[in-house]
């Protein structure tokens, strides 16, 4: 698996991941509607301004991911795995590749407190918390400096 530039088409299906409104804010923050629609989410994920990814299982997309520059730092956003393919290892994979892309490059994201499964991993590849997100009540920011 590779990652490749995301599509509309990618995204409509990754939209699709998400069976509810708590689930969609887990993955995508409180700014997505819900139900997600490929054309408003893209703007409402600032589409443009980031660099979307998604990591295929053949042709078909088993995860995505949305990075941008954030405070001097690689941001990794909107981390998703497809449900099919959840539980194997493809987030740990995804974001290891990541780093191994960008090997001199410090990491941040954010992630709801109450995401134990995302924490729990984060901290393992070395992610600490450095605070809260204003703009997103319970949301943790995470760093990860390019020396560990």
């Amino acid at each position: 698996m590779q990652l490749q530039p995301a599509t509309m088409d990618d995204l409509a299906l990754v939209g699709r991941w998400f069976d509810s409104p708590r689930a969609l804010t887990l993955w995508g923050g409180p700014r997505l509607g819900y139900p997600p629609e490929p054309a408003r989410l893209a703007r409402e994920m600032d589409w443009p301004a980031a660099q979307n990814l998604v990591w295929r299982r053949g042709e078909v997309p088993a995860a995505f991911v949305q990075l941008f520059i954030r405070q001097g730092r690689r941001h990794v956003a909107r981390l998703a795995v497809a449900p099919a393919d959840r539980g194997q290892g493809l987030a740990r994979a995804l974001l290891s590749e990541l780093f191994r892309c960008y090997p001199r490059e410090d990491f941040s994201l954010a992630v709801y407190e109450d995401n134990a499964p995302a924490l729990y991993l984060y901290h393992s590849l070395g992610f600490e918390v450095s605070g809260m997100l204003d703009d997103a009540p319970g949301c943790l920011m995470m760093v990860r400096l390019h020396d560990r």
